[in-house]
């Protein structure tokens, strides 16, 4: 599974954060952030949060860190496949 694209609104600190994983290099990528900018939050929605419906380094469901509806949008390639993961967030 690659993940191909990912926007995440209301979850945790992100807002409206849309990323366009085919444009990265190869090779080793680094998120950059001050302390509570969201890196985790970001890479948690790239496979943990959308299959598990939980954040790895958080207690709790999706739902207790969200203070609006939230919505994770993933997309992946797989096996010559694209699939589309949504998850509607509501507190």
């Amino acid at each position: 599974m690659i993940p191909t694209r990912l926007e995440v609104d209301g979850l945790t600190v992100l807002r409206r954060v849309s990323l366009d994983l085919t444009t990265l290099p190869t090779g080793l990528i680094a998120l950059v952030a001050p302390n509570g900018a969201g890196k985790t939050t970001t890479l948690d929605c790239l496979g943990g949060a959308t299959l598990y419906r939980e954040l790895s380094t958080r207690p709790g469901l999706l739902r207790d860190w969200c203070d609006q509806p939230a919505t994770i949008d993933l997309s992946t390639d797989y096996a010559g496949h694209t699939y589309r993961m949504v998850i509607r967030i509501d507190p």
